[in-house]
């Protein structure tokens, strides 16, 4: 019995595929080209799913698509002896800049300021303050408490007077059911067996055609 997987970490959705029948019915050429067929069919629809995904996984958490970048996920892509293709998510919560976020007006006489962002499409007011880094670098930051400062990698205290304020993380936005929903559909059995048997037929024609040479 031959089990093809594909899978998205963090979650349950782990999809296998049973082609036993499938393959009773090859004739000799097909079972030639299976191997390379069922390679590239996890990995086409494994891709496929990705992308459908990473669409509503931007949705779910309420960040531009620039902001997930490629250092967030990990991808494993099928190979001959593995047959799989595994999507992982690995990321500390993103900085709240990263979401859909504005500074507030001055609430104070003190210069206290406000910060609005929404976090997994939660819009909410936070007791932070937008700010320019000298590097160039923006974001939305907040005072230690007691106006301790944050020790620098030396050891100096007072390094830091300030520290970055930060939301959701993407390992958390993958388990949420619409993600789940999305990524299953993307890898249903019917969408499985169309492409291999779209790959199957390319593999097939390229070994007909080598073979009349």
């Amino acid at each position: 019995m031959s089990w093809f997987i594909i899978k998205i970490e963090e979650t349950t959705s782990s999809k296998r595929f049973d082609l036993a029948d499938f393959e009773k019915d090859l004739n000799d050429y097909e079972r030639k080209v299976f191997p390379q067929a069922i390679n590239r069919t996890v990995n086409d629809v494994g891709k496929k799913a990705r992308t459908a995904t990473m669409r509503e996984l931007t949705k779910t958490m309420g960040v531009k698509k620039k902001s997930l970048k490629k250092r967030y996920f990990h991808t494993t892509p099928s190979t001959f002896r593995t047959l799989s293709f595994t999507w992982t998510g690995r990321s500390k919560p993103l900085p709240l800049k990263a979401f859909k976020g504005k500074g507030l007006k001055h609430r104070s006489q003190k210069g206290k300021m406000g910060y609005s962002a929404s976090v997994m499409n939660k819009r909410r007011k936070y007791k932070f303050f937008k700010a320019k880094m000298s590097n160039g670098y923006e974001g939305a930051f907040y005072r230690l408490p007691n106006n301790k400062h944050q020790r620098s990698r030396s050891g100096k205290v007072g390094a830091y007077p300030i520290k970055q304020a930060y939301g959701a993380s993407v390992p958390n936005a993958m388990v949420q059911d619409v993600v789940e929903k999305i990524w299953n559909k993307s890898t249903e059995q019917k969408t499985f067996e169309a492409k291999l048997d779209s790959n199957m037929k390319f593999y097939v024609g390229k070994l007909l055609k080598k073979s009349s040479r």
